[in-house]
């Protein structure tokens, strides 16, 4: 289930950034990011600014979780056919 608090959170550190640097680069003050990570409401319009603000920032968020965007790994010849098999089994 998408918990938007968590998820502000996990992208900030992912980012390295503080609650200031999230509020000043979306637009929107630091009271509203302390508000909303403390499990408060805020408007569909202003949460949308901020999923933007991680968009342009190259995190992508969904109801699964936070993730890079475009993260795509280029494994080649025996030793990355070796790495593939090993990420699917400590996925699963």
């Amino acid at each position: 289930m998408f918990s938007l608090d968590k998820q502000l959170k996990v992208g900030r550190s992912a980012l390295g950034w503080g609650q200031r640097d999230l509020a000043k680069r979306a637009g929107v003050s630091i009271d509203t990011i302390r508000n909303i990570e403390a499990g408060g409401q805020s408007r569909k319009e202003t949460i949308d600014k901020i999923l933007r603000t991680f968009e342009r920032a190259g995190l992508e968020v969904s109801e699964k979780g936070i993730r890079a965007a475009n993260a795509i790994t280029y494994l080649k010849g025996g030793e990355g056919f070796w790495d593939f098999l090993n990420d699917v089994y400590t996925t699963i």
